[in-house]
């Protein structure tokens, strides 16, 4: 996986947040959710605009998923 090579955290968090972006549209909810968690899980503190990009997806993701506790 190519994630593992990259080093700027503004790529990365795009990889992440594209995945769930992907995902999200094609209906594929739990699957964006995990995506976003890893990115969250890989990213958080690295840089605020990807973390932001990435809570998006796996906020929206939630809601489709019906958990929005």
């Amino acid at each position: 996986m190519i994630t593992h090579e990259v080093t700027d955290p503004l790529e990365l968090g795009d990889f992440y947040g594209m995945g769930a972006w992907t995902h999200y549209e094609m209906g594929r909810y739990a699957r964006a959710l995990e995506i976003a968690d890893a990115g969250l899980e890989a990213l958080t503190g690295r840089d605020p605009s990807s973390d932001l990009h990435i809570n998006a997806w796996r906020t929206a993701s939630l809601y489709r998923l019906g958990r929005w506790d």
